[in-house]
């Protein structure tokens, strides 16, 4: 996801292809065309990396009963938003969940941007999801977690007003945007340097089907807390 969303010479294929359709519109050229498909075969491979590193992981657990589809990605210059659809927990008109990327001055975001059907997740079954979600960021190298990021600015409240600029976080705690606070991105902030043991890894899912659901990773979680 990282190679998709940051720009670099061998990266940010979505961009790049967002700015030649741009050009090509512009001018009217018959290549807009072949940009638009080429953003169609960029939707196409995430819905197959998430099919294949986050679903199927899900759905081997004796644990997670759900059935979940990828439904509608949305694809921008600098974002992508990606829908994951669960029936039997929509029935009663519950909204999908949305997983988001971002990338913001060079540094990849990930978030759940809508919680929808996690609310109706019963406890072993959200440590299941937030583990999958856990290895899922680090395979798309994400470099922070918008809900880590959130709970380390309010542990007990909603988070103030924040960005995420070149130089770190930039925070407005009174709300009010007069006065401004700067984070260093340190391991505070970071997902990227979090890193998951292979041992680890294989303990907690073996945890799992064994009916002891533990989370891989210790402090805030990546899922979205309701307050």
């Amino acid at each position: 996801m990282a190679g998709l969303l940051k720009p670099g010479f061998h990266s940010g294929t979505i961009p790049k292809a967002y700015a030649k359709l741009r050009r090509a519109t512009w001018r009217g050229a018959g290549s807009a065309l072949a940009h638009r498909e080429a953003l169609h075969h960029v939707e196409e491979a995430i819905r197959r990396f998430v099919e294949r590193e986050l679903i199927a992981l899900l759905e081997e657990s004796p644990r997670w009963t759900p059935h979940v589809e990828v439904g509608h990605i949305e694809i921008a210059s600098n974002r992508v938003r990606i829908e994951l659809g669960c029936a039997a927990l929509q029935e009663d008109g519950t909204p999908s969940v949305k997983i988001a990327f971002e990338e913001q001055s060079g540094w990849l975001l990930g978030s759940v941007a809508q919680r929808g059907w996690i609310a109706k997740l019963d406890e072993e079954q959200l440590t299941v999801l937030e583990n999958g979600l856990d290895g899922f960021y680090k395979l798309a190298a994400v470099d922070m977690v918008r809900e880590r990021i959130e709970a380390e600015l309010a542990p007990d409240g909603d988070a103030p007003p924040y960005d995420v600029a070149d130089e770190g976080i930039v925070v407005w705690p009174d709300g009010t945007y007069k006065t401004e606070v700067v984070h260093r991105v340190t391991s505070r902030f970071s997902f990227r340097d979090v890193r998951i043991e292979w041992k680890t890894w294989a303990e907690a899912w073996g945890a799992v089907a064994k009916g002891r659901a533990r989370r891989i990773l210790s402090g805030p979680s990546i899922l979205p807390v309701t307050r």
